[in-house]
């Protein structure tokens, strides 16, 4: 901190004891340039996280991920109404691939009950 700025927190600390606050703890200084739109717009920036990408193509990879995100919760690192969130989300998927498991087995019969 340069002695310019000490001197200025000083005087700042010293006008505070005098007007009769309690605190003696410096003001925060407004920086310059920044206004009440620049603030909001300081709030609602995005932070994009890279999550890796989950092979979830079959019923093996569904159940290794529910059981993961079980374990998770289990030691605490996830929230149970993540889990519970997460586990719906994971259980469609899982009606999904059986769908679309069961309507390939149907094609394939029909395609060879026509030959």
């Amino acid at each position: 901190m340069s002695t310019t700025k000490r001197a200025a927190d000083q005087r700042r600390l010293t006008a505070s004891a005098a007007s009769g606050k309690e605190s003696l703890t410096p003001r925060p200084k407004r920086q310059r340039g920044v206004g009440k739109k620049t603030k909001l717009a300081a709030r609602q920036q995005l932070v994009v996280v890279k999550v890796p990408q989950i092979p979830l193509a079959t019923l093996q990879h569904v159940r290794n991920e529910l059981a993961r995100i079980y374990r998770e919760a289990r030691c605490g690192l996830l929230d149970p109404s993540d889990l519970t969130k997460f586990s719906f989300s994971l259980g469609e998927l899982r009606k999904l691939i059986v769908d679309m498991d069961l309507e390939a087995r149907i094609a394939a019969l029909e395609n060879n009950h026509g030959r």
